[in-house]
């Protein structure tokens, strides 16, 4: 019975995850805080598979940036600006570019109620941004490859209580 137990919890815990996610990772902000001159690089590339890639042509291409921050974070908003380059790496070493962009993104942090936004239990909370619109991915390609950076836009030279900051890329 425990082994039937244990294996349906598994199944379950497995079903839970993100099938979408092409790209998901966090950079650890100092506990001292977040320089105003600390770029946080996520550069990486991706090998995609020729079915996955048939079944995903056409389809936008989301980005959305993770916030993890404490709740002695002294602001009710961040603002930030990111650069993406993002491109479709072609067998012919040609180059698809899908977005290549500088976004300004402010996010609130705390709603009208003076409560900070986002999920999270004790002392920390994350929040989840969509930016920019979603790029088609085109129908052929071997590779995506990607570099965003994302710097701190506010007027501290030394931005404390955040956490860690994560780029997720996904799609539908």
């Amino acid at each position: 019975m425990k082994k039937y137990c244990w294996s349906l919890i598994l199944l379950l815990l497995s079903a839970c995850t993100w099938h979408d996610s092409l790209y998901h990772q966090y950079r650890v902000i100092p506990r001292e805080g977040w320089r105003q001159t600390d770029t946080l690089m996520f550069t990486d590339t991706l090998r995609l598979d020729s079915v996955l890639l048939k079944r995903l042509a056409g389809q936008p291409l989301r980005l959305s940036l993770s916030l993890r921050h404490r709740d002695d974070y002294p602001y009710e908003d961040l603002q930030l600006l990111v650069h993406t380059h993002i491109a479709l790496l072609k067998a012919d070493s040609s180059l698809a570019v899908i977005k290549q962009s500088t976004d300004r993104m402010v996010l609130r942090l705390v709603d009208d109620r003076g409560r900070w936004q986002g999920k999270g239990w004790g002392s920390t909370y994350t929040l989840v941004q969509e930016f920019g619109p979603g790029s088609p991915l085109p129908s052929s390609g071997e590779r995506l490859a990607f570099r965003l950076q994302v710097l701190p836009l506010m007027q501290d030279s030394l931005l404390t209580g955040i956490e860690k900051v994560g780029i997720r890329l996904s799609y539908e």
